[in-house]
């Protein structure tokens, strides 16, 4: 079968072809009802087919024929995106100061992407880079809330929490 890639946008990609490496079908004989693999997620799935082989008169004949099947790859590529955290200051109130602002800089998230985001917290006096306690990335549509974290690189620029005396 076919190998294809990409990289994640949240739609499935698949690679709808095969080829007879050895060996040949009877005269007459075709393969129909071809089913194959398809992958959403990040990472490398076989692309496996369900071959079903018909002769001249429309009559299953898979059983007559020895398949091995070499199955293609599809890769899909975890999309990058790069997240700016917020930077806060305050003076020392023995309060935990925290910010929980973010923004994406340059590519956006896939269609239907929301971000969940809790940043740290300081108490004492000192400074701090704001990272990401809680981060999750979801897929809202179609009415689900499927995680789909794993399927980003995430890069950060941090900002800085900041107590003073």
């Amino acid at each position: 079968t076919g190998s294809a890639s990409k990289v994640y946008d949240g739609t499935p990609i698949s690679k709808k072809t095969l080829s007879i490496v050895s060996g040949s079908l009877l005269s007459g004989h075709y393969i129909k009802n071809q089913i194959f693999t398809e992958a959403v997620d990040a990472g490398i799935t076989k692309n496996v087919a369900d071959i079903i082989i018909f002769d001249s008169e429309g009559n299953e004949v898979t059983g007559c024929y020895n398949i091995v099947c070499k199955p293609g790859e599809l890769t899909v590529h975890p999309k990058n995106i790069t997240i700016s955290t917020g930077t806060a200051r305050k003076k020392f109130d023995d309060t935990p100061l925290s910010s929980n602002d973010y923004r994406l800089v340059g590519d956006s998230l896939c269609s239907g992407h929301t971000i969940d985001f809790i940043g740290s917290s300081i108490t004492n006096p000192g400074t701090m880079q704001n990272s990401p306690t809680r981060l999750v990335i979801y897929d809202q549509s179609a009415g689900q809330r499927k995680d789909v974290t794993n399927n980003y690189v995430i890069t950060y620029r941090y900002g800085t929490l900041t107590v003073t005396n």
